[in-house]
């Protein structure tokens, strides 16, 4: 879910600000949530913002809005990638100057609500793994006062790395026996209590194409790749006759196959 904008004590609408219609095009994939979501703010500035999942990669979009009377100088955004992530480009508006070290400037944010948007472009450079974030700072001058700098976070894991790979019956099973490293999950679930339910929890937080659903034996397939290759991931899922879920994660790789066994599992339960 989203943060929600406005509210009291002059906080500027964060939730709905849009990314301006020049960066679009760096944007184009499903976002994390409607609204931006709230990573940090202070006295004068608000941070918002949220993830693009694109065909190729990752993107990061942050907005700073202002909920003061003044204008804010010397603002930046910096941003800190996770070792299995690389940014390849940082886009913003206004139109930023580079300033190294994963770092934009972009000038002055405008009183009562101005905003500055900065994206960051990420594609995969390792192997992914869980409880990884990208960090970073946005940093302004108020008048008259001292630097300051606020601090923010996006979460990341494995499963942000994959992307649909809609593939059907027939080459998901040529592939099965190919992509042999293979991890096992079994657990309860709250919401998931038919196939149906758990080919809709696969397509949401594992980003897989739905291959087939088949209610006769209460079982669904689906697949995925790793964003920027060809390199599948496949799903076998079955839903107990007594509730609960039996999921059967393979790809090439026996960590990463686990990794995405356990979002799978934190996200379904």
């Amino acid at each position: 879910g989203g943060g929600g904008g406005g509210g009291g004590g002059g906080a500027p609408a964060y939730g709905s600000l849009p990314v301006p219609p020049r960066l679009a095009s760096h944007v184009s994939g499903a976002r994390s949530s409607d609204a931006n979501e709230l990573l940090g703010s202070d006295k004068h500035v608000y941070v918002a913002g949220h993830k693009v999942w694109t065909e190729g990669g990752i993107a990061f979009v942050v907005f700073a809005a202002s909920s003061g009377a003044a204008p804010l100088a010397n603002v930046s955004v910096a941003f800190q990638p996770p070792p299995f992530l690389k940014v390849v480009a940082i886009e913003g508006d206004p139109v930023p100057r580079p300033a190294g070290g994963g770092r934009v400037d972009l000038g002055a944010i405008g009183p009562a609500g101005g905003s500055v948007c900065a994206i960051a472009t990420t594609v995969l450079c390792a192997a992914p793994s869980n409880g990884a974030a990208v960090r970073g700072q946005v940093s302004y001058s108020a008048l008259g006062g001292a630097p300051a700098t606020i601090d923010f976070s996006f979460k990341v894991d494995a499963a942000d790395t994959l992307r649909p790979a809609p593939i059907d019956t027939g080459a998901f099973g040529a592939n099965w026996g190919t992509n042999h490293a293979e991890r096992k999950v079994a657990f309860a679930s709250r919401t998931i209590k038919t196939p149906q339910a758990f080919m809709a929890a696969v397509q949401r937080v594992l980003h897989a194409h739905a291959v087939e659903t088949l209610p006769a034996t209460s079982e669904g397939i689906a697949a995925a790749r790793l964003m920027g290759t060809q390199q599948l991931v496949l799903f076998h899922g079955r839903v107990a006759a007594a509730g609960g879920v039996e999921l059967t994660v393979r790809s090439q790789d026996v960590g990463f196959s686990g990794n995405i066994a356990a979002v799978a599992q934190a996200g379904m339960a």
